[in-house]
């Protein structure tokens, strides 16, 4: 169990590094779109982007999921290595033509979606970026199939970083504008994928087996409706917001989001890891119910306490990312972070349906979520504006959460350390609401607000301990670990092979 965890863990980091830098990203050129772009431009970068991600989501076809569920049941490489190839050809096979007919026709299709031909420019560049993405997707679970988390936080920052560098180029120098920005992503995503192909290419070869394509859709495809689900579970706010709401309401939600999602370092480089590493250690199942049993605590401990020094510290984020006319947001931060969470850990106590193949469940599951979702947010955002779209979100992963339990428990019985996750979720809340009030005492001295905060945090690190969610034995016995892995020959955790004939990280 020890090594299963430790190889979860170093996954994790580098995973985190590479959301991490990808989101930095996104932060650095923030300041350029301000400055660059009209609000029009924003808006209109807007409605291609999300036209391009439901586009991504209909074509990926679930199929990531339904070969990693595949993947590990096979014991020969060149069987595993047909698999992968199908899925690249049909992948191709499906999207090429579709974008195709997409770009051909685009003023006739902006004009059905966004009563807006003149979007077709815009969005025949966004959507020929999809083909490019969806290799990018392919490129990655094959270095994830192979733990080979170091290439894939490489090539995650080195396609960051080109992004950031192409977007100053062709918008700040050449002055290209909303095109440039949309060039910069094509040409980004097109440059992440002949790297990634290179990196990954001993994994692909010419072969296509149509017997794969059954067991691969008949488990991906209930994923594609399930992510369009999520989409509405935590983005469809935006539009209930437009008609219920103010266009302050949506500056505080948009401002409140951007430093909420931080916590989604720690979520996303889970989530990444995650269901690789599950499906990997399933061979021996009374094993894999105590190691998911663990993760979930250690899991949530992580997460969140992340979420609490967030919560605590966001006005201080906002003031550092935008202004002091965005400070009220702060009072959003806590419940889209917590809404990223419960997402989190969702994916793990729902993994029973997925190792039984039901995955019509994930459907029913962001279908009851983005019910709950929408009829909140009919109700909320009236009288509550960005708060009840905030609080509405929250409540839908809630709902979905709660199925995506009694689904994972019903295929795959795992006993949670129910007693510590109930005490840190009590301890979480109540150094958060604390955080809060202190927030709304408006104290003038910002050493003593600040003191109050660093307090606050420190009574949550000692009621970590009080209630026995960590102890003094679990951190020596870390750092011992630690400092055996460090001092052992080559540097190598024990458990993590490398294959031969992949070049090293840099």
């Amino acid at each position: 169990m020890l090594r299963s965890l430790r190889q979860l863990s170093s996954d994790t980091l580098y995973y985190g590094l590479a959301s991490a830098l990808q989101k930095l990203i996104g932060l650095v050129l923030f300041p350029v779109y301000a400055r660059l772009l009209s609000k029009s431009d924003f808006g209109i970068q807007d409605l291609i982007l999300t036209a391009t991600t439901v586009a991504f989501t209909i074509l990926a076809l679930g199929l990531n999921n339904g070969v990693a569920r595949e993947y590990y049941e096979q014991n020969s490489d060149e069987v595993r290595r047909s698999l992968l190839s199908t899925w690249f050809w049909f992948q191709l096979l499906v999207a090429v033509p579709i974008c195709a007919l997409l770009v051909i026709f685009a003023a006739p299709v902006c004009d059905l979606i966004f009563d807006r031909p003149e979007l077709a420019v815009y969005f025949q560049i966004g959507i020929s970026t999809v083909p490019f993405t969806l290799l990018n997707n392919i490129v990655a679970l094959t270095l994830r199939l192979n733990f080979r988390a170091r290439q894939y936080a490489l090539l995650a920052g080195l396609a960051a970083l080109v992004q950031m560098l192409l977007t100053i180029l062709l918008v700040a120098v050449f002055d290209l504008g909303l095109k440039g920005v949309f060039w910069a992503l094509w040409l980004g995503a097109a440059a992440q994928a002949a790297i990634g192909f290179v990196l990954t290419r001993g994994n692909f070869g010419r072969q296509f087996d149509a017997h794969w394509l059954r067991p691969i859709l008949t488990f991906g495809l209930p994923i594609v409706p399930a992510g369009l689900g999520m989409w509405v579970l935590n983005s469809s706010n935006r539009y209930f917001m437009v008609r219920l709401g103010t266009l302050e309401d949506i500056a505080l939600l948009g401002a409140g989001t951007r430093v909420g999602s931080l916590i989604g370092f720690v979520v996303t480089a889970f989530m990444t890891a995650w269901p690789m590493f599950a499906f990997s250690v399933l061979k021996d199942q009374d094993q894999a119910r105590k190691i998911y049993s663990v993760v979930l605590t250690y899991f949530l401990l992580l997460a969140l306490s992340a979420t609490v020094l967030l919560s605590l510290f966001a006005r201080e984020a906002i003031l550092i990312l935008a202004t002091n006319r965005y400070l009220e947001s702060a009072l959003l931060v806590p419940w889209v972070a917590l809404a990223a969470v419960v997402w989190g850990a969702g994916d793990i106590v729902g993994m029973g349906f997925s190792i039984a193949r039901k995955t019509y469940h994930i459907i029913l599951a962001t279908a009851i979520g983005a019910a709950v979702t929408i009829a909140l947010n009919l109700i909320l955002i009236g009288p509550y504006g960005a708060m009840g779209a905030v609080l509405a979100s929250l409540a839908g992963n809630l709902a979905t959460f709660g199925y995506l339990y009694w689904a994972g428990q019903h295929y795959f019985p795992v006993k949670y350390a129910y007693s510590r996750i109930a005490a840190l979720v009590f301890l979480s809340l109540l150094v958060i609401i604390c955080g809060l009030f202190w927030d709304r005492l408006s104290i003038q001295s910002f050493w003593l607000q600040l003191a109050g905060k660093i307090a606050l945090a420190l009574a949550y690190g000692a009621g970590i301990f009080a209630f026995r969610l960590i102890t003094l034995a679990d951190l020596k016995q870390a750092w011992a670990r630690l400092r055996n892995r460090n001092s052992s020959s080559g540097g190598q955790a024990p458990g993590v092979t490398h294959d031969e004939n992949i070049p090293p990280a840099a």
